[in-house]
């Protein structure tokens, strides 16, 4: 296993893509905790503080992928680099003349603009590796955002106490700088090439990605499987709180779950099938939700952390179905069809969120084991209608992509 990352690590185009995506993810979070804090200090309202959260998902599920398809012959370095500095320009701007329409609308813009950054990045990503190293290297790559997370909340709070709100944002806008700066050291590819009148448009996404029903099935239980592990972390701090857990040890809690993520994924394989993947992802998530209902209906404090904590394991989910797509679906709609499962993604976490947290409202911890029970007999569900697609898959050749 170490030979295998120390391959990947050798690759100095893709140290620094991971360098760059690892800055600008803990920027992502870090802003997103400030431009909540800025709105609850501006209004003195939770729901306006919450308004962060809804308007950065909602109109990046809505624009963000049509801005991505737009842009998919554009150079990925030209996509990535403007991403970037137009997010360090937007939050400078509410560090300038902070406001909470302003805010708002940053949340929203700089969501939309995150799509098209991490759609291009997940295109660009096979250019850089080569599609034998792709397995290890998104790994890798998943596993250093789990830890970014870590570090986006913690920076971010560190920077809120000591520098305030504006100082918290001119810092978040000097990562995106950096992660821009990092981009230019990485070699020019696109995924469509000059001439290629082929359509690289959303339905030309979905068809190829839906032409593939083996594949449609194991990235939707993927994405179910990450949205309810992100309602889960929504709900945390409440239903940790009311097990008996104190706040101040909560985050703990938190970082335990991303560290199982963490180690998972470090030891995942570095190759992908559809049946590896298929398998995987459905016993991480009915072992992750249902661990969870063990340790929720336990009624036990530690008991409670561990359901927390196992969730983790669901975010791995994420890994295989994102190789499984790289080398699937043809090069040259892999940005837009990337975009399209970002958006998903965003929007099902938004749905899941909102379904744990009137579980917890209505029934408490009682609620949210019911919330886990039904996730994970989705989760065996979903995995078996995966079996029945099986034989019915149609394979999309790779020999169709565009030269890279």
């Amino acid at each position: 296993m170490i030979a295998r990352y120390r391959f990947v690590l050798t690759n100095r185009p893709y140290l620094f893509l991971l360098s760059s995506s690892v800055i600008s993810e803990a920027g992502d979070w870090a802003a997103r905790l400030a431009l909540t804090w800025l709105m609850y200090t501006l209004t003195g309202a939770v729901l306006a503080s919450a308004a962060v959260l809804v308007v950065s998902v909602v109109p990046a599920a809505l624009i963000g992928p049509w801005l991505a398809a737009a842009t998919a012959s554009w150079s990925h370095r030209r996509a990535t680099i403007l991403c970037d500095v137009a997010r360090a320009g937007f939050f400078a701007a509410v560090a300038i003349r902070p406001s909470p329409v302003l805010a708002l609308g940053v949340a929203g813009v700089a969501g939309v603009v995150s799509v098209v950054f991490e759609s291009h990045r997940s295109a660009w990503l096979p250019h850089v590796t080569g599609t034998d190293a792709l397995g290890t290297a998104v790994s890798l790559a998943h596993a250093l955002s789990d830890a970014t997370v870590i570090i986006g909340y913690a920076a971010g709070g560190i920077l809120l106490g000591v520098l305030g709100v504006s100082g918290a944002l001119w810092v978040n806008a000097a990562t995106f700088l950096a992660s821009g700066l990092l981009l230019t050291g990485v070699g020019r590819a696109r995924s469509v090439e000059d001439g290629d009148e082929r359509p690289v448009g959303l339905l030309a996404a979905w068809a190829a990605l839906s032409a593939d029903r083996w594949l449609l099935g194991i990235v939707a239980l993927a994405t179910v499987s990450v949205a309810a592990a992100t309602s889960i972390e929504a709900v945390a701090l409440p239903v940790l709180t009311s097990a008996g857990i104190p706040v101040g040890a909560t985050g703990v809690v938190l970082a335990l779950g991303a560290g199982v993520s963490l180690a998972i994924t470090l030891m995942l394989p570095g190759q992908w099938t559809h049946q590896r993947a298929g398998r995987w992802i459905g016993a991480l998530t009915v072992v992750a939700f249902a661990g969870a209902v063990v340790g929720l209906a336990v009624g036990h404090p530690l008991a409670a952390a561990w359901a927390v904590v196992i969730t983790g394991l669901a975010y791995v989910a994420l890994v295989p179905a994102n190789v499984l797509v790289t080398t699937t679906i043809p090069a040259h709609l892999r940005t837009s069809t990337f975009s399209l499962l970002t958006a998903a993604l965003a929007t099902l976490q938004a749905l899941m969120v909102a379904l744990a947290g009137a579980a917890v409202d209505r029934g408490g911890i009682t609620g949210l084991v019911w919330f886990c029970a039904a996730v994970a007999t989705l989760g065996v569900l979903l995995a078996t209608l995966n079996l029945r697609l099986a034989p019915q898959r149609t394979t999309i050749p790779l020999h169709d992509s565009a030269p890279s």
